[in-house]
């Protein structure tokens, strides 16, 4: 910003405010005021670059606060598809997203313009085997079964991301990561560290680490020692038992999904890919795709079920609840697919049931896809 008199802004949407489950925290503007004991200027941005006036006006209905938003796009006039199927079978969702899929890569719509979400990423798994066995001559930027949860406050995946990504030149990246390691060691865990260490030090010291192309978990530990060395940390059980209990769920999902477990196999999970998104809600905020295809729209996936039956949480479950179906429609510039399939059953043999916003929206959808 060319205006110099301005010491410090903050930019945000309170409509996005999805990573309270994750550990993260989002402030209003008025609490952000007495947080700091100044009167922030408030501006707002309206317009709208990215999706189309019928897609704006469809997402808008799950705004926490309104915000009047309208379209800037050169697609704001395009009516586009907005389709909504809570009565289709689940064993039926894969062939009906495979097709979704197939007429817009027919229409023209580049592979990395289609994406398909759901709430929780076991969930993708079919639909990823089975998007890969139908279109074996398209790439697909997918959830895969990696060792490592995708866990970005995480300081372990943290390291982890920098050292199997060690071939990268992107550098700007690392040194973000780094940083993000010193600040959730330094404020998480009380560890004392030097103003004279920084980030520029943890990245040396990932980097040096000795790879063991036939144990991606040894790498991993010895990088992580490494780092607790530099940083001089002996006595620290809350840390310690933080670090076991981390590496015990690594060896646990890969003897459940019979996973390989050497360098190679772990580096793939940060491998940049490209094609076909497939993901979760959480991993493309900030994103935006021509079609967005989204199922398990279901109470106990989308809001979690801890939201529905845990009472610290039930106050929480419909701005929680809002807060998601707002990111996952705002990422779709022109089509949106929505799919509350049944037959998807917990383990105590429940069916879940279509999410209860979202069947509650009366809306004039695309009868077809």
């Amino acid at each position: 910003h060319n205006n110099r008199n301005i010491l410090i802004s903050f930019v945000g949407d309170v409509n996005q405010s999805i990573y309270d489950t994750l550990g993260g925290c989002a402030k209003s503007d008025m609490e952000i005021n007495a947080l700091f004991g100044v009167k922030f200027k408030k501006l707002i941005l309206n317009g709208c670059y990215r999706s189309t006036s019928r897609i704006i006006n469809y997402y808008s209905k799950f705004e926490i606060e309104k915000q009047n938003t309208y379209s800037l796009s050169d697609l704001k006039d395009d009516y586009g598809t907005i389709y909504f199927n809570k009565n289709i079978n689940s064993e039926s969702l894969p062939e009906e997203i495979g097709n979704i899929v197939d007429i817009n890569l027919k229409n023209g719509v580049p592979e990395n313009e289609i994406c398909i979400l759901c709430p929780q990423w076991r969930m993708a798994y079919d639909i990823v085997k089975y998007m890969k066995e139908r279109f074996p001559d398209n790439q697909f930027d997918a959830i895969e079964i990696s060792p490592l949860k995708y866990d970005p406050m995480n300081f372990v995946y943290l390291i982890a991301k920098i050292l199997f990504l060690r071939e990268s030149k992107n550098i700007k990246m690392k040194r973000r990561d780094s940083l993000k390691v010193l600040n959730i060691l330094k404020n998480e865990f009380y560890v004392n560290i030097s103003s004279n260490y920084y980030f520029d030090d943890l990245l040396y010291t990932i980097n040096k680490t000795q790879i063991i192309e036939s144990d991606g978990i040894l790498t991993l530990k010895n990088a992580v020692k490494s780092v607790l060395k530099d940083l001089e940390i002996k006595h620290n059980d809350k840390l310690k038992t933080y670090i076991v209990e981390y590496f015990e769920k690594i060896i646990h999902k890969i003897k459940k999904f019979k996973l390989k477990s050497d360098y190679n196999s772990f580096a793939k999970t940060f491998k940049e890919k490209e094609g076909i998104v497939i993901g979760t809600i959480h991993s493309v905020k900030g994103e935006e795709f021509t079609t967005v295809i989204a199922f398990g729209l279901l109470d106990g996936y989308l809001p979690h079920h801890n939201y529905l039956y845990e009472e610290k949480y039930k106050p929480l479950k419909d701005s929680n609840t809002n807060h998601l179906l707002y990111v996952l429609c705002s990422r779709a510039r022109k089509n949106l697919y929505l799919f509350s399939e049944k037959g998807r059953c917990s383990n105590k043999g429940y069916e879940y049931k279509c999410n209860y916003i979202l069947n509650s929206y009366k809306y004039d959808y695309n009868e077809n896809i």
